[in-house]
């Protein structure tokens, strides 16, 4: 497999029109079902949650996002990012998005597809609150974070001011228990 790295916003509008170069089938990783690429192709991070725990986590998350989002998923192809936004399958790209929101300030996106890398640390620990204490608060706001993470990696959060108060929380939270540590 080889990868070409397209970063301009006319790339998509190119792309779309050259489905292939050399003999070979270009493929937007960005979007969600990409045909053609096997399992073996991509190296997500080993999970040790059961099918059960991947089942629960992956329904909170979709319960919390509602929606937000058009579907959860576990993901094949994260290695060390929680979870990130895809494009469902012929669905519109970020770039697509960003472009059309340029020309039509009232422009609504359409829902993406939050793939989430069960081999995450972060992704087990929420698990493992999860299994404890469906009910416990810092699930909830993990999951906005993360998804608002994903929303701003992709350049399609809002207002990225918004997300500074739950960092700044999460932050103070750590430090406390860092200084606990100190103190023992």
């Amino acid at each position: 497999m080889e990868v070409l790295f397209l970063t301009d916003q006319i790339d998509d509008f190119m792309v779309v029109d050259l489905r292939d170069y050399d003999e070979k089938t270009l493929k937007n990783i960005s979007q969600g079902d990409i045909e053609g690429i096997n399992d073996s192709d991509m190296s997500a991070a080993e999970s040790s949650l059961s099918k059960e725990e991947k089942s629960d986590i992956l329904a909170f998350f979709k319960k919390q996002l509602k929606d937000r989002v058009s579907e959860v998923s576990d993901s094949k192809r994260l290695v060390d990012n929680p979870c990130s936004l895809v494009t469902p399958k012929d669905g519109m790209t970020a770039q697509m998005e960003k472009m059309m929101k340029m020309m039509d300030q009232k422009f609504q996106g359409e829902k993406r597809n939050l793939e989430v890398n069960m081999g995450h640390p972060i992704i087990q620990n929420l698990s493992e609150i999860l299994q404890k204490n469906k009910k416990h608060p810092f699930l909830e706001d993990t999951v906005e974070q993360l998804y608002e993470n994903s929303l701003l990696v992709e350049g399609l959060l809002e207002n990225p001011v918004q997300i500074l108060s739950r960092y700044q929380m999460f932050m103070e939270s750590a430090s406390a228990y860092e200084l606990e540590k100190l103190t023992e």
